[in-house]
């Protein structure tokens, strides 16, 4: 079979009037031209009324759902009146085709855009590294609740915080997060919470007491983007579907109002039962997809949108750049589109076989054939940064040794050795030369080298098809594989069906980051949720458990696998070794077993039209500084239209 399995993804349904209702008019009814009159003599009446006092008779006002089309009589915080100079009616910003759902821990879902989105509509513990208070009162390292807990942190919530529908934001929420983070494959920064063993609520749900059976040092990139537990929890893969058509609720400072993707229009409108201190500046934020320059020039030209955070073609920043009054930059976001092989795979087990297949791949080839450009176009040597023993094509030298052991680990994986995930060059005990093992030719004669790709991510699913014609042109058997990513990392790479799969990467090299990428694959074990979640979950037979668990794959997405490596790297998180110690041992693996093959940076254009005022930021200064994994759309509550400040 040349294809395993097909993914469509899926489409928005047709936007319907305010409550989904269609309205049917039959005939009108006669009247009397008495009735009539006496209408009309009432109408008369009430308009005198009016003109005698003075005042004008108030219209009826149809507020939009979620929303409120009065401004509150004075700010939260109690420091004065909401004026027009402090609420803007609504702002419109172009951004790229919606591709997929808004989930932000997703490796599929992980775009500029969608993190500016949860940024926006989501809560979470920490902003900008430290505790948010919008959120959390407090967040401390207390004692360890118990013999066996590493280190127990409590956070105190805001009593006022709440999602748009009224409900309390509670530990429920972090023990739901908890939960989904490390039973879904292909999630963003798992590492950090496969390290907690417990969460405990007192104080109907706002002190979350959470336990850690390793420590984390760093804890501000954990709960972050909370997701409406008490909406999703009932779902049907609700973690994986459930923002698929928008975000049900919120707990930021604004609300996903509507999303039509026939339009390619997403939404929001301030959040009204927002209790921090800043609240939202604008009323309503539109995006608007950019389907090409013309229109993006055309859009910005005549006023329809005002500032545009998307991905360049051939000739974007030339374009806007020639409209009077523009601010145009272009940055790199901390992402890259890559390569990786899987360990497990039986065509690509050791490393000789996984550099063969990496040096028939043309990145630069790869890169524009995706992307359809050649400008703006950024093809990184290494993802952790460059260190010794890579050459120009970003492919190691394959000398440093690694182990890559499953005894005593319950992990799936291929052994040490000829034939192993080994080098194939070094014995682990002392760098006796191993006999040349078989080439990638031979070990393709069962079935074809299978490379997969997410059909939602359209430069993804571009390059894989690339790679595969490449592959072609040099006489290997190779076709495409289409799955959702969560497929892909959770059954096709673990059961060896995908040799290889191209998707999105962060970039950050901070500890959980770099723990995420290297850590060995967890197993699956439906018994282990939170206490919140403890009594929701689905009962599992004795002899389930006595099965061996299923393997899934996180930020590991190779499947390496070293005891060694992870001792080393749950020190790391601990803070007991500094990470700089660790990254050219981290790049020695990265390089000797061939891991990976980085394919393209990721490349954003901004655009700022005249019309807006970002507060306290220049786009110049920012823009200068990459690394940043969402974008300066995260800061747009506080943005305000030109006229606004006047």
């Amino acid at each position: 079979m040349s294809v395993l399995s097909s993914y469509v993804p899926v489409t928005g349904t047709p936007h319907r009037d305010r409550g989904g209702a269609s309205t049917v008019r039959g005939p009108r009814p006669h009247r009397s031209r008495t009735t009539v009159v006496c209408a009309l003599c009432t109408v008369i009446a009430t308009v005198l009324t009016a003109c005698s006092t003075g005042e004008p008779t108030p219209l009826p006002v149809d507020p939009a759902a979620g929303s409120s089309t009065v401004p509150p009589e004075s700010k939260p915080d109690g420091s004065g009146p909401v004026t027009p100079e402090t609420l803007a009616q609504e702002i419109t910003i172009g951004i790229d085709p919606l591709d997929g759902g808004f989930n932000p821990h997703l490796i599929a879902r992980d775009s500029a855009f969608v993190q500016a989105l949860a940024d926006l509509v989501l809560p979470g513990a920490y902003t900008d590294g430290e505790p948010d208070p919008d959120l959390v009162e407090s967040v401390e390292f207390v004692d360890p609740s118990a013999p066996g807990v590493a280190q127990t942190v409590r956070y105190q919530l805001n009593p006022a915080a709440q999602w748009s529908d009224g409900t309390p934001i509670t530990g429920a929420d972090f023990s739901y997060l908890r939960d989904a983070m490390v039973s879904t494959p292909g999630v963003i920064g798992a590492a950090g919470y496969e390290q907690i063993s417990a969460i405990r609520t007192s104080g109907g749900g706002r002190t979350v007491d959470v336990d850690f059976r390793r420590r984390v040092a760093d804890i501000s990139g954990l709960f972050d983007h909370l997701l409406p537990s008490h909406l999703l929890r009932d779902m049907t893969d609700g973690f994986t579907t459930g923002l698929n058509e928008g975000i049900p609720a919120a707990g930021g400072r604004y609300t996903v109002d509507l999303v039509d993707r026939q339009r390619g229009v997403v939404t929001l409108v301030r959040n009204d039962r927002f209790w921090g201190t800043e609240p939202a500046r604008t009323e309503t934020l539109v995006f608007r997809e950019v389907r090409s320059v013309q229109q993006g020039v055309q859009m910005l030209r005549s006023g329809q949108v005002g500032y545009l955070d998307i991905t360049p073609v051939e000739t974007t920043y030339d374009a806007f750049s020639l409209l009077p009054d523009t601010e145009v930059s272009v940055r790199e976001r901390a992402a890259v589109l890559e390569l990786t092989m899987s360990v497990t795979s039986p065509i690509l087990s050791t490393a000789a076989l996984r550099k063969e297949f990496a040096a028939l791949v043309d990145r630069d080839l790869v890169a524009r054939l995706a992307t359809g450009r050649s400008t703006d176009l950024v093809i990184p040597e290494t993802v952790l940064g460059a260190g010794p023993g890579v050459d120009s094509s970003g492919v190691g030298a394959g000398e440093t040794p690694t182990e890559n052991r499953t005894e005593d680990s319950g992990v799936s994986g291929p052994p040490d050795g000829p034939g192993g995930a080994g080098t194939g060059e070094t014995t682990e005990s002392g760098g006796v030369p191993v006999p040349p093992g078989p080439t990638l030719e031979s070990a393709i004669r069962n079935r074809p080298l299978r490379v997969a790709a997410d059909p939602s991510d359209r430069t993804a699913t571009a390059a894989a098809t690339t790679i595969v014609d490449l592959l072609a042109r040099k006489g290997v058997d190779a076709e495409v594989v289409f799955a959702p990513f969560t497929e892909i990392a959770g059954e096709l790479l673990p059961s060896g069906d995908a040799d290889a799969v191209v998707g999105r990467r962060r970039t950050a090299t901070d500890a959980v980051s770099v723990a995420d990428r290297f850590l060995c694959p967890v197993a699956v074990d439906p018994t282990d949720v939170t206490a919140s979640t403890a009594g929701r979950t689905n009962d599992v037979s004795s002899m389930s458990r006595a099965r061996r668990l299923p393997m899934i794959r996180s930020g590991n997405l190779s499947g390496i696998c070293s005891r060694k490596l992870d001792a080393t790297l749950l020190s790391v998180l601990a803070g007991e070794v500094p990470l700089a110690e660790v990254l050219p041992e981290l790049r020695g693996i990265e390089d000797g077993e061939v891991l990976t093959v980085p394919l393209l940076a990721e490349t954003r254009i901004i655009v700022r039209g005249p019309g807006i005022v970002v507060p306290d930021r220049d786009i110049e200064e920012w823009a200068a500084h990459p690394g940043e994994a969402t974008s300066l759309l995260s800061t747009a509550a506080g943005w305000t239209a030109e006229e606004e400040q006047k």
